[in-house]
């Protein structure tokens, strides 16, 4: 799969690399979010907020960030879903899911960040929180 391999338009809006996505374009990322624009105009909790204007780069939102994270996904026809595999799979491709699941979106950087997992390093003695010993 080559990774580099980029879209001179929009395949919504049409617009080319570096121009901005149309009002109504279904691709544009909202930058407050990450998430499409059309979803913050679905959901009531993100009513209100200011989008911005993205450009088109060429490239699908979110599939570059997947790709470094090493998330991708391939389609296993027997079980008739799509399977996680490493990125050497072929035909595999970025697994936006996962990627919506297990990052946050900078908008400040405007990209996707890891999330790391909190480790707790203090265990608590008897067990779960109010447990009682069994008998």
């Amino acid at each position: 799969m080559d990774h580099d391999l980029l879209r001179g338009t929009c395949p919504a809006c049409q617009v080319t690399i570096g121009e901005m996505h149309a009002d109504d374009c279904d691709v544009a990322e909202c930058l407050m979010r990450g998430l499409k624009r059309m979803y913050c105009r679905a959901l009531a909790d993100t009513a209100g907020h200011d989008c911005g204007a993205s450009t088109w780069t060429g490239g699908w939102p979110g599939h570059r960030e997947a790709r470094e994270f090493g998330w991708h996904v391939r389609w296993d026809a027997e079980a008739r879903t799509w399977a996680r595999c490493a990125p050497e799979v072929p035909g595999s491709g970025p697994d936006l899911n996962r990627l919506y699941e297990h990052a946050r979106w900078n908008a400040e950087a405007r990209r996707w960040v890891r999330r790391w997992a909190v480790v707790f390093l203090r265990a608590v003695r008897g067990g779960r929180a109010g447990s009682r010993p069994r008998r």
